[in-house]
């Protein structure tokens, strides 16, 4: 899988490991994160993950874009056979009424769809 490397001004650097939501590419965005905290490297101040990349924040007068650039492909070459740490699920309550959600009557009839199946659709298990 090839990586691509997008500089985000002179702060920033987004890792893209694809174009596509897959527990693969994930897993490696996730393995990466973990590789940086891990390391605690002296520089980075963020990262902020997404299904298919990450975004770095780093002070530019301690860690330059090169040195960055260079640590996660050593990382990138040393994550094969690592796990991904065991994940958290956050679980969010939701509560579907015309009082909490005065537009769920509008989305049904938009999709013609009865607001129980719309309730169906947005309560079901996750699949990737």
């Amino acid at each position: 899988m090839d990586v691509r490397y997008l500089p985000l001004g002179d702060t920033g650097l987004t890792v893209e490991f694809g174009n596509e939501i897959s527990p693969a590419i994930n897993s490696r965005v996730t393995r990466l994160c973990d590789m940086l905290k891990t390391l605690n490297v002296n520089g980075i101040i963020e990262t902020m993950p997404t299904y298919r990349s990450v975004s770095i924040y780093y002070d530019p007068a301690v860690l330059d874009l090169e040195s960055l650039t260079s640590l996660i492909n050593e990382l990138l070459e040393a994550e094969i056979g690592l796990s991904v740490t065991n994940p958290y699920v956050i679980e969010i309550p939701v509560w579907y009424s015309s009082e909490c959600g005065p537009d769920l009557e509008f989305v049904a009839q938009h999709n013609g769809k009865t607001v129980e199946e719309v309730i169906a659709i947005h309560s079901a298990p996750e699949t990737i």
